[in-house]
């Protein structure tokens, strides 16, 4: 039996873990187990200084900074609103890009213009070490019924259980939300949206937001895989050369995703149309996480395999004896992948009801292989 713990200069990503083995033999028998578990402890990006800010490389020099999808919000607004504020107009589409500067939004005054400098910095909440938990075991015996026959099996079991983290997710126009002008929470009079929306001809502003009011999106994993292995071997009688195995193998393994708090589209604008207030997340997060949702994806894969050998001597020849092998096997695999209906990726459009990055294509399917 082995302990073993440890833990960074930083205070932080702590690991621990055991270990125990254990084994017997007898005249006709043998058997040896294990055990053996590790967790590991999650650290932030920010716990680090090179890994705290995102990086980029800009004209030959590195620089921090960050995405341009903020949670007071990269706004587009027409010339005679952004004129107060005194932006500098696009004179491509007589617009400017506001962001809220104080308040709750409600008001034309608590925006000002948005600088270059406005940037998120995603990366602080991302991981640079998962949170995990692993554990692992396994059992090898053997047991001699006779001098010419062994019965043996071989286990193995694995769990594996793992969260990652990033950042709230961007969201905006761009992703189908459609913020009317006639929406209490939008005091600019304008509708926003990816393209013009008929009738409105006050439409087709872009708005883009971090949808921090609904917390961060976190993806959780349990994996279990495990094998057998059993069957007999044995020989022809003591005086012969021959020898034979039969053995049949199963294996399984299951892997649960969950991506927590993934925009739904559909109900971000329902909660939108309610009244939630996508300009001012900070005291409407309870509001804003009716449009997110945790899209579930079911990995299952499964091994059947029988098969059966021997080999030995035929004959002896003046340079050595010849040898025959001879064997038959069956093998068949199947597979089935399950994704949440509001997330499953439609082939046409490309997208599913949540943002695209968490869409997914179901499948199944199974092949056999017979060999001799």
């Amino acid at each position: 039996i082995s302990l073993n713990d440890g833990i960074s200069s930083h205070g932080d990503s702590q690991r621990r873990g055991f270990n125990l083995t254990a084994g017997a033999t007898g005249d006709k028998f043998s058997i040896a187990a294990g055990l053996d578990y590790n967790k590991y402890d999650e650290t932030l990006a920010s716990r680090r200084k090179f890994s705290r800010q995102q990086l980029y490389l800009s004209g030959g020099s590195v620089v921090a900074a960050g995405s341009s999808s903020i949670p007071t919000g990269r706004i587009q607004v027409p010339s005679a609103i952004a004129a107060q504020y005194g932006c500098d107009i696009d004179p491509a589409t007589d617009t400017a890009m506001v962001t809220l500067a104080q308040g709750d939004g409600s008001s034309q005054a608590d925006y000002r213009c948005r600088l270059g400098s406005d940037t998120y910095n995603y990366a602080a909440l991302n991981y640079i070490q998962t949170a995990q938990k692993r554990t692992n075991g396994f059992v090898l015996g053997s047991y001699n019924f006779t001098d010419s026959l062994t019965g043996f099996v071989d286990a193995f079991y694995n769990r594996t259980e793992s969260s990652g983290q990033d950042a709230p997710s961007p969201v905006g126009t761009g992703a189908g939300l459609i913020i009317s002008s006639d929406n209490p929470i939008n005091p600019f009079g304008v509708t926003f949206s990816h393209g013009a929306v008929p009738g409105d001809p006050d439409s087709g502003y872009s708005f883009q937001t971090r949808l921090t009011g609904a917390g961060t999106r976190v993806h959780s994993y349990k994996t279990n895989t495990a094998q057998i292995n059993t069957g007999l071997r044995g020989n022809f009688g003591q005086d012969s050369s021959w020898i034979w195995d039969a053995s049949i193998n199963y294996s399984h393994t299951k892997r649960d995703q969950r991506d927590t708090n993934e925009v739904d589209i559909p109900s971000l604008q329902a909660a939108v149309d309610a009244g939630a207030n996508i300009f001012d997340q900070a005291s409407v997060g309870d509001q804003l996480s009716k449009g997110v949702k945790t899209p579930i994806y079911v990995f299952t894969q499964s091994t059947k395999q029988a098969q059966f050998n021997a080999s030995g001597e035929l004959w002896d020849l003046p340079a050595g004896a010849m040898q025959l092998s001879a064997g038959a096997l069956y093998r068949k695999q199947m597979m089935n992948y399950t994704v949440s209906d509001f997330a499953v990726l439609d082939p046409v459009t490309t997208t599913c009801q949540i943002l695209q990055e968490a869409c997914g294509s179901p499948g199944r399917g199974d092949f056999y292989v017979k060999e001799v």
